[in-house]
């Protein structure tokens, strides 16, 4: 529901331009309205549904990076962000325990922070106000400013204070608004002589800005023939009537335990000292005084406050229709502290008020306050430093004995030291190293990871490298930017570096990544798959593809691969011991064997490898293995329900979550699970069997959408940009300790803790998935035994005879083998091929079988995966391909979390249209773990 100045109230029916406009329905009928021109009316009933599903907007912004240098920024002004306050607290243990005692004392309602300029009253307030609100008040807090907001302007103070009124309910932050609303919908200001007009007026701005104070008229002045503002009372601004702004401050304080049941309303005033009579004329000092003694009157709960005839000695405003009393109700349930620097006129006219001195802090707690700066300080700039060189800034800094000082002054020596010669040095090496590629690659961050600064020397050096580190640690540009350096330098022409992918869709998002750097130091890129099949006659300096693509090319192409000088395995582990992985260290060996050279440079990157020595001996002769271990620490959680996982969500107000199963049925099946809960919000799914468009579609609204979710397989756990994730749920229990590294490290990938949920049904899932978790944070991952997959030998017989149409000896077959073949079950394989007349032996050359060459044009040879019997699904209406199903399936199923319903099956084709009752998730046919050439094999080699 909403309501309109003019119009009145109305049902919101239908929205447009992303929401900028609204259809509603009035009783008149309906009328498309700007989106700022009504006001949504507050509803407890939908407030409560609301809260049923995640609060998600709010969600935390925070990633490291940001964090790291706001905190920093903050730091180099010599204060304290509000929300690290508490983690900034040193030597403070005996004014904590001072203020716990005030807090929580029935009698003493008002509390003095005494301390000089810069010992940190700021921000012990600020981890006050974070400490509170957690421990069950509402907070308000104002920085008193002779100019802007002197005691001697209770409005000004008033108005500052609601601005920043805060309070915990259902785990969210609400501010004075919300705060209202729910006094209202609960009647609890029926007698108040303020806030009872907002209630049949919860949806005017006029309204609002009138309780708020921010209007400077005493009561707005606007002309409406709906509202009559001339019966409101006046919020004045002169003279003094502090006894307005106590009534309407106590009204909130007593409101907060009716309403929302919290402890009391806390006011932080900081600057308090500004007070002082020296900085007023004396009629300003007086109005000042007045307020302040009835702010600390209005708290104590004085009976001669609530009378509006009795003399309590205060000066108050005695207008009709705004004599009202200091306070509204018993108790006010204030609790008021007030910052101030020493003075003689406090220290000895207050004598009854409690005093938190703030001490001045050991040499230890500073020693404490930098360390923690440097910290941040490093996670910042990705810059490393000695404890030796921290310990030698620090005693530097020690003789400034004065907090702000010492902030300041360490955030100046670290970067100091960051632009020190040594550092610039260090840097100017790689720049060197790097002089037609820094700018492209690194100029945005400035300095490297580790990885990239361990890596970068050696591919320089020409060494073959196996980089081994966590997901999102630079590993691709301390590949490419190196490699990108030699073409430049080396003026390489045609295609000389082959970066080969497992997925189309890895292939596609790697593309995008580099192009930019690369097309802007005048190299070119280009992409071949399945989905992108041809290339233009320009060859480009680096080639993405797959390893079927790359063996179609290969054979068509051979002469595009006689310059090629990097070979580079992203994800390796995703095929290392499968026959897709035999099936490149052949293609690799073909190169260099078309080449007449062994020198071709191998490079292999993965985030998760086991036996690095083993795995990437398969692949190149001689190599480095460079590595950076994970310093992102795994916080995981396990729950036992759907329900449970959302509630998770919910809780701690997650954007962006990841479920990750390992069917695509459970896929399906889960997504309508959860789709309900997730409403109004979406989410999406992504498995192989989805059409491209579709899986190409949810990737980029996941990284565009605000709030969303997505339930895939396995083919999100590879290094598919989908923007940042604040969540990863783990509804199966992953197929290895490798693919659970795989999953949990998609999320949050600019912190450095990961966030996982873990689904369970029984008590045994839980013991297996806690071990799993205990070998993912040791960085444990279980060893297998390998052996090659002999149906890519046949694969590779066929696709090189297909390549040599002429033919070819049969020892130049056994050394195209040789990686995965011995020479005895090499020439076992040829002759069994000879037998099925496959391929055919002509005075000792070998050729392809006229079958063999038709399926070669077909395009069939050049891939080892398993064919399945599958059908295309469209819809019917749109004419749009959905995606593939297998052959078991009902009239009605779910796919790309929509149901349909079947129209008509023809020639392998499934045409359907939506469907509004419930469905079951249809069959999908799974890939084999064998090549599909297993069964031309002799029967001894299977």
């Amino acid at each position: 529901m909403i309501k309109h100045d003019k119009f009145g109230t109305g049902e919101v029916i239908q929205e447009r331009y992303k929401g900028l406009e609204l259809l509603v329905k009035f009783e008149f009928g309906n009328r498309w309205l700007k989106k700022s021109d009504v006001e949504f009316l507050y509803d407890p009933i939908q407030e409560k549904k609301e809260d049923s599903k995640p609060d998600l907007s709010r969600g935390n912004f925070d990633t490291k990076y940001f964090k790291c240098r706001s905190i920093i920024e903050s730091l180099r002004l010599g204060t304290v962000s509000n929300h690290t306050s508490d983690e900034f607290i040193f030597g403070r243990n005996n004014e904590i325990e001072s203020y716990k005692k005030w807090i929580n004392n029935k009698n003493g309602n008002t509390c003095f922070l005494i301390g000089n300029y810069g010992t940190g009253k700021s921000h012990f307030l600020n981890y006050i106000s974070q400490t509170a609100i957690k421990e069950g008040y509402a907070v308000a807090s104002i920085e008193i400013d002779p100019l802007e907001a002197p005691f001697h302007n209770p409005k000004k103070i008033y108005s500052k204070l609601v601005s920043t009124f805060s309070y915990l309910s259902n785990n969210s932050i609400k501010n004075f608004r919300d705060f209202v609303k729910e006094c209202i919908y609960r009647d609890i200001f029926k007698h108040n002589v303020y806030f009872r007009h907002l209630k049949d007026n919860i949806g005017n701005e006029v309204y609002w800005e009138w309780i708020e104070a921010k209007n400077p008229q005493p009561r707005p002045v606007e002309k409406s023939t709906y509202y009559n503002y001339s019966d409101l009372p006046g919020i004045y601004e002169k003279p003094t009537p502090a006894n307005i702004y106590c009534y309407l401050i106590s009204s909130l304080g007593w409101a907060v335990k009716e309403a929302a049941n919290l402890k009391g309303l806390l006011l932080l005033f900081d600057e308090a000292e500004s007070i002082d009579a020296n900085l007023y004329y004396k009629y300003q000092f007086s109005n000042g005084l007045n307020f302040f003694n009835a702010l600390i009157r209005t708290a104590d709960n004085e009976p001669d406050l609530m009378d509006t005839h009795a003399e309590h000695g205060l000066d108050s405003c005695r207008f009709v229709r705004n004599f009202v009393p200091f306070i509204f109700k018993t108790p006010s349930n204030l609790k008021l502290l007030f910052a101030f620097t020493p003075s003689y006129y406090v220290e000895n006219n207050f004598n009854h008020i409690a005093k938190i001195y703030l001490n001045q802090l050991t040499n230890e707690d500073f020693k404490e306050l930098f360390y923690k700066s440097s910290s941040y300080y490093q996670n910042s700039y990705n810059y490393k430093i000695s404890k030796l060189k921290l310990d030698k800034l620090c005693s530097n800094l020690l003789k400034f004995n004065h907090i702000r000082r010492f902030v300041k002054g360490s955030i100046e020596l670290l970067d100091n030291d960051r632009f020190s010669p040594e550092f610039i040095k260090n840097q100017n090496e790689f720049r060197k190293l790097l002089s037609s590629t820094w700018t492209a690659f690194f100029g945005r961050h400035g300095c490297l990871t580790d990885i990239q600064k361990k890596a970068i020397p050696e591919i320089l050096a020409s060494n073959n490298v196996v980089l081994s580190s966590p997901t999102a640690s630079g590993k691709t540009e301390a590949i490419i930017a190196p490699i990108a350096e030699q073409i430049i330098k080396e003026k390489y022409t045609g295609l000389s570096t082959l970066y080969i992918v497992p997925t189309r869709a890895l292939a596609n998002d790697l593309f995008l990544r580099i192009s930019g750097p690369l097309r802007e130091i005048g190299i070119c890129v280009k992409i071949k798959h399945g989905d992108k099949p041809s290339l233009n006659d320009k060859l480009p300096d680096l080639l993405i593809t797959t390893p079927e693509s790359l063996d179609s090319l290969i054979c068509r192409r051979p002469l595009y691969f006689l310059n090629v000088k990097h070979i580079i395995l992203d994800e390796i582990h995703l095929i290392d011991n499968t026959y897709r992985g035999d099936q490149v260290r052949v293609l690799i060996n073909r190169i260099k064997f078309l080449q007449k050279n062994d020198d071709i440079s191998v490079h292999l990157l993965s985030a998760t490898i086991n036996n690095c020595d083993q795995m990437a001996s398969r692949y190149a002769d001689k190599f480095k293995i460079i590595t950076s271990k994970s310093t992102r620490e795994i916080n995981y959680e396990i729950v036992t329900s759907i329900k449970s996982s959302y509630d998770y969500v919910k809780n701690n107000r997650f954007k962006k979550v990841l479920y990750f199963c390992n069917k695509r049925e459970t896929v399906e099946h889960f997504a309508n699970e959860i789709k309900e809960l997730w409403s109004p919000y979406p989410v999406y799914t992504h498995h192989g069997n989805l059409e491209k468009k579709i899986r190409e579609d949810v990737e980029t609204a996941m990284k565009e959408e605000p709030i969303a979710a997505c339930v895939a397989t396995t083919t999100l756990e590879i290094g598919i940009d989908i923007g940042n994730v604040d969540l990863v749920v783990l509804v199966d229990i992953p197929w290895s300790i490798s693919s659970m590294m795989q999953r949990i490290g998609r999320a949050n990938r600019r912190e450095s803790i990961i966030k996982v949920l873990a689904l369970v049904s029984s008590e045994e899932e839980t013991i297996v998935i806690n071990k799993m978790f205990e070998y993912c944070i040791k960085g444990i991952i279980e060893e297998e035994l390998y052996q090659p997959d002999h149906s890519v030998a046949v694969q590779q017989i066929l696709s090189y005879l297909f390549q040599h149409p002429g033919g070819v000896k049969q020892d130049e077959l056994i050394k195209i083998l040789s990686p995965i073949c011995s020479r005895n079950d090499s020439i076992t394989i040829i002759n069994h091929l000879i037998g099925k007349q496959k391929i055919n032996d002509r005075y000792g050359a070998l050729l392809a079988s006229t079958e063999i060459m038709d399926m070669g044009e077909k395009g069939i040879l050049h891939s080892n995966i398993g064919d399945s019997s599958e059908l295309q699904v469209i819809d019917s209406g749109s004419g749009k391909v959905i995606g593939k199903i297998g052959d078991v399936f009902d009239e009605t199923f779910v796919l790309a979390q929509r149901n349909w319903k079947i129209v008509s099956i023809s020639k392998g084709i499934i045409k359907v249209k939506p469907f509004d009752s419930k469905a079951e998730a249809p069959s999908f046919k799974r890939k084999k773990t064998t090549g599909k050439f297993l069964n031309w094999l002799p029967a001894l080699l299977r």
